[in-house]
């Protein structure tokens, strides 16, 4: 629902009653709503059930004031008021977003703790619900009632762990490279051996590069070489009887399946 001059009129959450009476506040004053108005502005736009109540109050309240005192007493009663302090106290600090973000997070909802605490309580109490070193590193030096020097700080405690954080990552992305490219040369070195022992043909050599960078296993490669082998044999093997055509053709098979072959697995 829109109000006069694009103003967005505040829904009311039964969760957070002095958020909608924070959100009426920054409604009123965005329209520049005079005093002696605000009260015929609430009148029209309080939703329905609020509006009763309202109504059942007319003659009691007189202003704003203290149509806020009369809000508060209905819809946020002590034990609600003491349960939303209980949970923001309680609150505690995680790792998903930066401490100056968690800070800021928390500032903004103890606004709507009733009675307001003082500036030095609130930030006190953040700073508790932090880890163990912020804590110990504020002890001594913050003054509590400097929400500037506390936001400050935090900034950069922040960007020390950013770049603890970079330095830690870079270091194990590091590793891992050195890692690998020891068992890529261990690898090498245990194949150029045993190529040293067993020479392939010329025309093999490309694929043993393959398939030594690509890490294959290495019973699979040995046994890949072997069938290579094996048709080379065919190949190469003397005919039995230079006129039988059947060996001729099945020397050409097998001429045509390694090239086959070949093909393939360079292309992969």
């Amino acid at each position: 629902m829109v109000g006069i001059r694009g103003q967005k009129i505040p829904k009311f959450d039964y969760n957070n009653p002095k958020k909608y009476l924070h959100d009426i506040d920054k409604y009123l004053t965005k329209k520049r709503c005079p005093n002696q108005n605000k009260l015929l502005e609430i009148e029209r736009i309080l939703e329905d059930k609020i509006q009763q109540w309202y109504e059942s109050k007319n003659s009691t309240i007189r202003d704003y004031n203290r149509f806020k005192v009369a809000f508060l007493d209905k819809y946020y009663p002590t034990p609600s008021r003491l349960a939303f302090r209980d949970k923001w106290v309680n609150q505690k600090y995680n790792n998903n977003i930066s401490f100056q973000e968690y800070f800021y997070t928390q500032q903004d909802q103890s606004k709507y703790i009733e009675p307001p605490m003082t500036v030095d309580e609130i930030n006190c109490i953040i700073i508790k619900q932090m880890p163990q070193f912020i804590q110990n590193s504020f002890a001594a030096s913050i003054d509590y009632n400097n929400t500037d020097q506390i936001t400050t700080a935090l900034i950069r405690l922040d960007l020390n762990r950013n770049i603890q954080t970079n330095k830690k990552r870079q270091e194990t992305k590091n590793i891992r490279q050195i890692n690998i490219i020891e068992d890529i040369n261990h690898d090498i070195e245990q194949n150029d051996t045993l190529d040293q022992d067993n020479p392939e043909p010329e025309e093999n050599h490309q694929q043993y590069q393959i398939n030594t960078m690509n890490l294959l296993n290495n019973n699979y490669q040995n046994n890949f070489r072997d069938f290579i082998d094996e048709l080379e044999d065919e190949i190469n093997g003397p005919f039995h009887n230079d006129n039988d055509q059947s060996q001729l053709d099945h020397k050409n098979t097998c001429a045509r399946i390694k090239v086959k072959i070949n093909s393939r697995t360079l292309n992969a």
